[in-house]
């Protein structure tokens, strides 16, 4: 009997997009910034993330600041125009960086604004939670597991009347109620504006990687969103999405 050792490259992924344009939405740019910086800290490389944002904020005229991000964050995002159909195809599973994903997790964060039906694309197009849907279910034929994060005002709309109860290997997180609005961080003095968003600031400051999502989300606390948080986790932990795998070996038998 032979044996071969075949290398199986077992990486985790993350996309992260922010649907807003306009200064005073700088925090949303902040906020997948953060996310951007809290993968990059646990061995996320620019090959593992897709990074969604029209403009560079902190490059704008109004700013008092160039270049200035709360947590002393690296701005140095690209920003680039995208549409609705690119952001459904790469929640469907169709983007270069998605190479040897079968065993792979994926993370998606997306914020913004939305209404009670649908998430605005730069004040010019909407996006409908049954369009994401659909595009997840493509998705999670090809990932191992996934797990969705919805950062707006109404932000369960995304997965209410058991949307994805058929889809077993996706785990979801709304950081609002339906009828529940995002709120931001208190006004940054430095910018005249706020600077990242309320859910992303208590993320940051309280991640833990070594607990169970179930624990970790329930360490942020209605009075800090003033929001309540919908999710549907079960036993995954916070580092099967926030922590970059090593590559793993599996023996083949011939």
């Amino acid at each position: 009997m032979i044996f071969f050792l075949s290398f199986i490259f077992c990486r985790n992924f993350a996309v992260l997009i922010n649907t807003s344009v306009g200064y005073t939405n700088y925090r949303h740019a902040t906020n997948i910034t953060v996310f951007d910086k809290i993968l990059k800290n646990n061995g996320f490389t620019e090959n593992d993330i897709i990074f969604l944002t029209q403009e560079n904020f902190s490059t704008e005229e109004r700013s008092p600041l160039p270049y200035y991000l709360p947590f002393n964050i690296e701005c140095n995002y690209k920003p680039m125009n995208f549409t609705t159909n690119t952001i459904l195809n790469i929640l469907s599973g169709n983007h270069p960086k998605f190479i040897n994903i079968n065993d792979s997790n994926l993370l998606i964060y997306i914020c913004g604004h939305s209404s009670s039906e649908y998430m605005r694309l730069h004040n010019r197009s909407i996006i409908s939670p049954i369009d994401i849907r659909n595009a997840i279910a493509k998705s999670s034929k090809y990932f191992s597991n996934i797990f969705i994060i919805f950062d707006t005002c109404y932000a369960e709309i995304f997965f209410k009347d058991n949307l994805y109860s058929d889809l077993k290997n996706v785990y979801f997180l709304a950081t609002s109620k339906e009828k529940e609005t995002s709120k931001a961080y208190s006004r940054d003095y430095k910018l005249g504006i706020p600077a990242i968003d309320l859910f992303p600031f208590y993320f940051y400051n309280k991640f833990i990687l070594n607990l169970s999502l179930e624990e970790f989300l329930s360490s942020i606390k209605p009075e800090d969103l003033h929001a309540n948080l919908h999710y549907r986790v079960d036993d995954k932990t916070v580092r099967d999405f926030f922590m970059q795998r090593d590559n793993q070996r599996r023996v083949t038998k011939f």
